[in-house]
C-alpha cells in the first residue's frame, strides 16, 4: 500500500529531527523513556504523552553561561563526581505550565495544553556554599508543526540554594510556524525555588531566546509557573479554622471513610474529584459579578469545575489541589493552566462530619507576564462530601461547596456556589442507600392501575435486569420528536448495580435476594426534543433544541412488564441550584415491557409522558409517545436494531445522522 506524499514529508521531517539531536551532541546515551508514580490519571498520560525521546550530552553546550547568568548564580566548579537528579523541591522530574512563545509555541492558554516538563539529569554540588550545578533539560509539548515534536532544550547550569534562583543556557531543536527546523538557544531563569514549600509557594520564571529579533531561531518570551513536589509543608492548621466550616454540618448523613469503596484516601478523593456541574443562585445569570471568586472572564459564568491533585498524603489525609473554572465539559489528555480561572487550595479529611473541607487562595497579579504572580488572598472555602442518601431532589454521589469567608460589602465577595458529580461513581458501594419520597403521588397515579393477575406463561425484565436501562425515541403531538435515555438509579432502597459482578467486592455483596414482583424504583430520564422551525415539503431545514431532564420514582411489575412512575423536572437555566429552581412536579411517566419470549431475541417497550396538569396551566406540556427496543441480555450485542418503520419514518428528519448513530451503538452495547 503506498503512502500519500504528504504523509512521506512529515515522516522525514521527524527522521530529520531526530537526527538532529543524535548528531548535535559529541556523546549521546540511548533514548529513554520516564514513567512517574501518580496518584492522578491525568498526570500519568500527561508524563507518558510528554516525556519522549530524551538525548542527553555529556559536554556542555556551546552557549556561554557567564554571559547570561553570572549576575544571578556565579558559576562554579564541582568538588565531587557523585551527582544526583533531584535538588531543592524539585525530585527530578517537574512539570510546569508556560504562556508566550510565539514564534516556536501557540502563546495561547486556551489550547489543548500549555504544560511543559522540566527533568534533571546531573545534580552536584560546588565548592560554593549553596550552590550547586544543575544539567537537564526542558520540553514544550504543544508545537505548531503538525507532527507532535516538542520544543527541546538541553541546559546546564547553577542553582543558589540561598537566593533560590535559578539559571541555564542551552541550545535544542523545535519547528518554526511554517515546518522548518530551527536550533535555538536560550536562557532559563526561576526564582523562589527554594528547599520547601508550601500553599504560597509559587515557582515564576522566565525563558528568553538569545537570538536576534530578526533571527529565523527567535521566540518571544516565555512566561512558566512550577508547583514543587517535595519537601512541601501543609500550611494550615485546620484546627484553628473549625469554626468556618461548621455552617457544613447540616445533620445530613454522609458516606465515611470506611465505607467508600477504596480505602486509600489519595485514589479515593481523586478519583472523583475529576469534574462537576456548578450550580449557582436564581439571580446570578443576571450578570452579577458575585457569584464567582474572581471575575468574570468574557462576560461568561462558567458551567463546571474540575479538580487536578498537585500533592496528596496518605497518611495525614490531606491534599493539595488546583480548582479550574470551566465553560465546557472536558476529557483531556494533557493538562492546560489558566491562572485567571483557577484556585489553589490545601484540604483535610474530617472524619468527624465525613467530609473533605479545603481552605483556598487565589492567583494574584496575573497579567501578559505571569512573572509577578504570587498566591495570596486565601478567604475561600471548599466543603466535599458523598452523600449517603440520594433521593428524588438529590441524585449525586459526590457534591460540595464553595463560599468566602468575607463579608457582603467586602471586595470579593460571592455568593454561596453548589457543585455536583456529572455521573453516579458509587454503585455497589453498600453504605449508599434510595430514600423514596413520593409514596402519596404513586399510590393515586400508578398502585390503582396495578394489574392483580399475572400473565401466565410470558416473562419479563426482572429487576436485576440490564434491560431495565434503554434508550428510546420520542413524538408527540405538537410536532415536536426526539431521542433519550432511561437509566435506572435504584431498585428498591439499593443503587441499580447490574454489573456489580465486576466490581472487586466482597462476595456476600454478590448474593442478590430473590425480587418481589411489586419493586420500589427510581429512574433518571433525559430527552432530547427537536422543534421544527421551518419545513418545506416535509423537508426539515432548521429546528430548535430543547433538553428535559426528569427525576423519577414509582413502581415496577415484573410479572406484567409494567413501570409506572411520577417526576420533576427542573425549569429554567441549566446550572440553577435544583432547590431555588422552579420545579415541576406534576409528570406522569408509563412504560410497557412486552414479553420476552424464548424464540425472540427481544422486544419492544412502548409507553408515555405526559402532564398531570390542566390544559389552562401554563407548565403543561404535550403528551410524548415513548418507542423503543429491548434485547436479551445475552444477544443484545449479536442483534440487529430495528423499530416500527412508521416511527423511524417520522422521526428521521428530525434527528440528525450523528445521533441516529449514537442511538444504534448505545442499544448495542448497553
Amino acid at each position: 500500500m503506498s503512502m500519500k506524499p504528504s504523509i512521506m514529508i512529515q515522516i522525514c521531517k521527524l527522521t530529520v529531527f531526530f537526527l538532529f539531536i543524535s548528531f548535535s551532541a559529541k556523546s549521546v546515551s540511548f533514548a529513554e523513556i520516564v514513567f512517574e508514580e501518580s496518584n492522578d490519571d491525568e498526570s500519568k498520560a500527561f508524563q507518558s504523552a510528554m516525556t519522549e525521546v530524551n538525548v542527553y550530552s555529556e559536554s556542555e553546550s556551546e552557549v556561554a553561561y557567564s554571559d547570561y547568568c553570572s549576575s544571578v548564580v556565579p558559576e562554579s566548579v564541582t568538588n565531587s563526581k557523585a551527582y544526583t537528579e533531584s535538588f531543592g523541591a524539585f525530585n527530578g522530574y517537574e512539570t510546569g505550565y508556560y504562556i508566550g512563545g510565539n514564534g516556536i509555541l501557540n502563546p495561547k492558554i486556551n489550547t489543548i495544553s500549555n504544560s511543559f516538563s522540566f527533568e534533571t539529569r546531573h545534580v552536584s554540588k560546588t565548592v560554593a556554599d549553596g550552590v550547586w550545578k544543575i544539567e537537564g533539560s526542558l520540553m514544550f509539548y504543544e508545537s505548531y508543526h503538525p507532527i507532535p515534536s516538542p520544543f527541546h532544550l538541553k541546559l546546564h547550569g547553577f542553582w543558589s540554594e540561598f537566593s533560590g534562583n535559578l539559571c541555564m543556557v542551552g541550545t535544542g531543536s523545535a519547528y518554526s510556524k511554517q515546518g522548518n527546523l530551527l536550533t535555538p538557544a536560550a536562557v532559563f531563569r526561576l526564582r523562589n525555588l527554594r528547599d520547601s514549600s508550601n500553599i504560597t509557594t509559587l515557582i515564576t520564571g522566565t525563558l528568553e531566546s538569545l537570538s536576534s529579533s530578526d533571527g529565523v531561531s527567535y521566540f518571544e518570551p516565555i512566561s512558566v509557573v512550577m508547583f514543587p513536589l517535595l519537601n512541601y509543608e501543609y500550611t494550615f492548621d485546620f484546627r484553628e479554622f473549625t469554626h468556618q466550616f461548621s455552617g457544613e454540618r447540616d445533620g445530613l448523613k454522609n458516606l465515611a471513610f470506611n465505607e467508600l469503596p477504596s480505602r486509600r484516601f489519595c485514589s479515593m478523593i481523586m478519583g472523583h474529584l475529576n469534574e462537576f456541574k456548578l450550580q449557582y443562585a436564581r439571580d446570578c445569570s443576571s450578570g452579577k459579578q458575585t457569584c464567582l471568586p474572581f471575575v468574570r472572564l468574557n462576560g461568561y459564568l462558567p458551567h463546571f469545575l474540575s479538580f487536578s491533585s498537585i500533592r496528596c498524603s496518605e497518611v495525614e489525609r490531606r491534599i493539595r489541589v488546583l480548582i479550574e473554572f470551566r465553560n465546557t465539559s472536558h476529557v483531556r489528555k494533557y493538562p492546560s493552566f489558566n491562572p485567571n480561572t483557577t484556585l489553589i487550595g490545601e484540604g483535610t479529611w474530617d472524619d468527624r462530619e465525613n467530609q473533605l473541607f479545603v481552605l483556598v487562595c487565589r492567583f494574584l497579579d496575573i497579567g501578559e507576564s505571569w512573572s509577578n504572580a504570587h498566591v495570596g488572598d486565601c478567604t475561600t472555602r471548599l466543603s466535599f462530601r458523598f452523600p449517603a442518601i440520594l433521593s428524588i431532589r438529590e441524585t449525586s454521589s459526590a457534591m460540595g461547596q464553595l463560599w468566602t469567608t468575607k463579608t457582603a460589602n467586602d471586595s470579593g465577595y460571592f455568593d454561596r456556589t453548589i457543585f455536583r458529580s456529572t455521573g453516579n461513581h458509587m454503585v455497589g458501594v453498600p453504605g449508599l442507600k434510595y430514600e423514596y419520597t413520593e409514596f402519596n403521588r404513586v399510590k393515586n397515579l400508578c398502585l390503582r392501575k396495578v394489574q392483580l393477575l399475572r400473565n401466565k406463561g410470558q416473562s419479563y425484565p426482572s429487576g436485576h435486569s440490564t434491560d431495565l436501562k434503554f434508550d428510546m425515541l420520542v413524538k408527540s403531538s405538537e410536532n415536536k420528536s426526539g431521542w433519550g435515555s432511561a437509566d435506572p438509579l435504584a431498585i428498591g432502597d439499593q443503587l441499580y448495580k447490574p454489573y456489580l459482578f465486576l466490581m472487586d467486592l466482597p462476595g456476600t455483596m454478590l448474593e442478590r435476594p430473590v425480587p418481589a414482583r411489586l419493586m420500589n424504583v427510581s429512574y433518571e430520564v433525559s430527552i432530547t426534543l427537536q422543534t421544527p422551525i421551518d419545513v418545506a415539503n416535509g423537508v426539515l431545514f432548521s429546528y430548535i433544541e430543547e433538553k428535559v431532564e426528569i427525576r423519577a420514582e414509582g413502581i415496577y411489575d415484573s410479572e406484567t412488564g409494567k413501570l409506572c412512575m411520577v417526576g420533576c423536572r427542573k425549569l429554567g437555566f441549566d446550572n440553577q441550584v435544583f432547590e431555588n429552581a422552579s420545579v415541576d412536579c406534576e409528570i406522569l411517566l408509563n412504560f410497557e415491557f412486552s414479553p420476552l419470549k424464548p424464540n425472540q431475541i427481544g422486544g419492544y417497550i412502548t409507553g408515555s409522558i405526559e402532564s398531570t396538569r390542566t390544559s389552562s396551566d401554563l407548565l403543561k406540556f404535550d403528551r410524548l409517545e415513548v418507542y423503543s427496543t429491548i434485547y436479551k441480555t445475552d444477544q443484545r450485542k449479536s442483534s440487529i436494531w430495528t423499530t416500527d418503520h412508521q416511527s423511524t419514518k417520522t422521526m428521521k428528519p428530525c434527528a440528525p445522522t450523528s445521533n441516529i448513530g449514537t442511538w444504534f451503538r448505545r442499544t448495542m452495547v448497553d
